[in-house]
């Protein structure tokens, strides 16, 4: 007994109800392809197989060497694990992803496909994570091409989701001490060296004591952004802050550790949500203490190249995004041309302006 059903038009339909296609290419190879569980889908895979084959994109020999997606997407996660640090996040990409691509092969998959995962996706998430998700999805393309498993990537035919930039803000001197005077414990002290060594929170989670130099008053970055190392200056009043924090953690390995697991915290969000509830500071995350520090800097005087030392940005471009001087010190700076003026015109009101 056939496994498939012909409904014709080369439309065939498998015992589980899946439909597929069936077509024979330029060479005249036979070419049966699972689709999806619904009719449209294949109706509509077979209309692009036909216009591959005519315009010479499509070669049987390339197609079947063309994995499904769900088992190339494997091993893209296993080369994240291997090279990157952020493969946990990857690994949710995928996961999304699979739900609609994952009985696809690879070069199945259409920048249409694509498109109607994008609009489906963005009802349940934001755009910004929307982004992140295709942007994985065209580096798993690339890879695809390079270990030679796919021939072109439909994410060049994908347009991305335009993202509202998220306004970061700085902590007024009022805002800083509501905060910590509602703060207690490790949480006070991690939101401390957030905003005096501009480090981000999982450099900051990350710390080992072995990595702090209270003599020589330095952190040592073991793994920041991208895997990257980095020898950071700490204050006098940090050096204080972690010398008497070590009292309390004798020990460990780590400077933050969680009493219930022995191991270095996740996460602050719990603690970080309760403080700023508490304190009624108005719409602030955690990473705009990151934004603090490189802003307080720039109204010190320092200049832009220091900070992007301090702060380990790769570009002045960067550094700009964070150093926003405040409106007061603008108009300070316009005021200021006026206050050290000479001689200043005296202002004259005229009805009319000779052109000529």
């Amino acid at each position: 007994m056939s496994k498939v059903k012909y409904i014709g038009h080369g439309l065939i339909q498998y015992k589980n109800g899946w439909y597929g296609i069936e077509y024979r290419d330029k060479e005249f190879h036979k070419v049966r392809e699972k689709i999806s569980p619904h009719k449209k889908d294949a109706e509509k895979s077979l209309a692009v197989r036909k216009t591959e084959i005519i315009q010479g994109k499509f070669h049987y020999s390339n197609e079947k060497k063309s994995p499904l997606f769900r088992d190339f997407a494997q091993e893209c996660l296993e080369y994240t694990k291997n090279n990157f640090r952020y493969w946990k996040s990857v690994e949710l990409y995928i996961r999304h992803m699979e739900k609609c691509f994952g009985n696809m092969k690879l070069s199945q998959i259409t920048a249409q496909d694509i498109e109607k995962y994008k609009v489906d996706r963005k009802n349940y998430v934001k755009e910004a994570t929307v982004n992140r998700e295709l942007s994985w999805l065209r580096r798993m393309f690339n890879l695809g091409i390079k270990w030679e498993k796919a021939t072109i990537n439909p994410m060049k035919n994908v347009k991305f989701y335009h993202e509202v930039r998220i306004q970061e803000r700085i902590l007024s001197s009022e805002e800083e001490s509501k905060l910590f005077s509602v703060c207690t414990g490790y949480i006070k002290v991690v939101i401390i060296v957030a905003l005096y060594t501009g480090l981000r929170l999982r450099e900051i989670l990350n710390l080992k004591w072995s990595n702090v130099d209270l003599e020589e008053k330095n952190i040592f970055v073991e793994r920041g952004k991208w895997g990257k190392q980095a020898l950071i200056p700490i204050n006098s009043y940090v050096a204080t802050v972690f010398n008497e924090w070590k009292q309390n953690s004798l020990n460990q390995e780590y400077v933050f550790v969680n009493p219930k697991t022995k191991k270095p915290y996740w996460d602050v969000s719990k603690p970080w949500y309760k403080a700023i509830l508490l304190s009624g500071i108005p719409h602030i995350r955690f990473h705009d203490l990151r934004h603090n520090f490189a802003t307080r800097l720039a109204q010190k005087g320092i200049n832009s190249i220091h900070i992007a030392k301090l702060t380990r940005h790769s570009s002045l471009e960067m550094v700009e995004r964070y150093v926003h001087p405040i409106f007061s010190d603008l108009r300070k700076g316009v005021e200021s041309l006026v206050e050290s003026a000479d001689f200043l015109p005296t202002p004259k009101i005229v009805d009319k302006v000779d052109v000529q």
